[in-house]
């Protein structure tokens, strides 16, 4: 249970400190996503946030936040929908 909380809490830590930095992880500049928003515009600092606190909250119940993606007609997530971006191809 360490172990898991411990990796998750470094993932939060990643994305907190490359979204405070950038808009974008190294991992998402290597792969050629960026974050959009609904209206094709830029995430703003505070999407962001919104964002990564979202992904806590779909993290939570089971990581059914995530899976709902599986199911949703646009194949986007709950943090996507809350926040209102999602990832694109650059």
């Amino acid at each position: 249970a360490m172990v898991v909380a411990g990796l998750l809490l470094a993932g939060f830590v990643y994305h907190a400190v490359f979204f405070a930095l950038a808009v974008s992880t190294p991992g998402m500049r290597y792969a050629g996503i960026a974050l959009s928003t609904f209206e094709d515009d830029s995430p703003t600092r505070a999407q962001l946030r919104r964002r990564l606190g979202a992904m806590t909250l779909s993290l939570l119940p089971m990581g059914l936040g995530f899976a709902w993606s599986l199911f949703d007609d646009d194949h986007l997530s709950w943090h996507d929908r809350i926040s209102q971006t999602y990832l694109r191809k650059r």
